[in-house]
This record gives C-alpha cells, sequence and structure tokens, in this order.
C-alpha cells in the first residue's frame, strides 16, 4: 500500500513540474530589437526594445524620424514573437534640403541681370 501511495505522490509532483501553469503572469520570454539606421550603417535613434512570449503576434508601426526619410525595413513588422531575440531594422535616408529654383525666380533672375546690364552701359 505504501509503494501504491508513493507511486502515485511521485506522479503528481512529476506532473506538476512538467505542465506549464496557464492562466499566470509569465515572465517574457523573447525579444524583438527595432533599430534605426542611416544608409551609411549609423544609428540616428534608440534601439527600441520589445518583449512577448514565444508565438505571440506583434506588428510594428513605421517611424518617422525627422531630417530623414524611410527607404528600406529589413524584417518583418508583423508576426510572431520566436525563441531567439529577433531585429528588425529600419533604414533612412537623410532628406536633402531642396535648392531647386522656380521659373519665375530664374526669370526674375534674369530680368534683373538685364537692368544691371543696361544701367552699366548708361
Amino acid at each position: 500500500m505504501k509503494k501504491i501511495i508513493l507511486f502515485f505522490s511521485f506522479i503528481i509532483i512529476l506532473s506538476i513540474s512538467i505542465n506549464p501553469v496557464y492562466g499566470k503572469n509569465l515572465p517574457n520570454d523573447s525579444i524583438l530589437i527595432i533599430s534605426f539606421k542611416d544608409k551609411f550603417g549609423q544609428t540616428i535613434k534608440e534601439d527600441i526594445i520589445l518583449e512577448g512570449h514565444i508565438n505571440e503576434e506583434y506588428k510594428i508601426k513605421e517611424y518617422d524620424i525627422k531630417g530623414y526619410t524611410l527607404k528600406e525595413i529589413i524584417g518583418n513588422k508583423s508576426g510572431i514573437f520566436l525563441k531567439n531575440k529577433s531585429n528588425i531594422t529600419y533604414i533612412y535616408e537623410p532628406d536633402i534640403p531642396s535648392t531647386s529654383i522656380t521659373k519665375i525666380e530664374l526669370l526674375t533672375s534674369i530680368i534683373t541681370l538685364i537692368f544691371i546690364l543696361i544701367l552699366k552701359k548708361c
């Protein structure tokens, strides 16, 4: 009889240690790192670290960074947390200030130049 009780006690202890406890706040077991780099590989914004449970879904938005335009995303913007650490890298290109001259500005400059040349001859 003692052997049977010990046997069932062992089975109960074994099943408690093997089966996960559902419904409790378990620690996150997966990490997703979002990096922001320019086209030269330089960091332009601090990394964002997301934590989640394996197989839990994630979805990330695109991030606007002043002075830069998003050109490429390396990795998946949505998916599931994996067992190993995952990375997503946003690649940006610096904005170049517009220095293009409009037709009106060009025409005004030409007329002003002609007027100055005429005045010099007089």
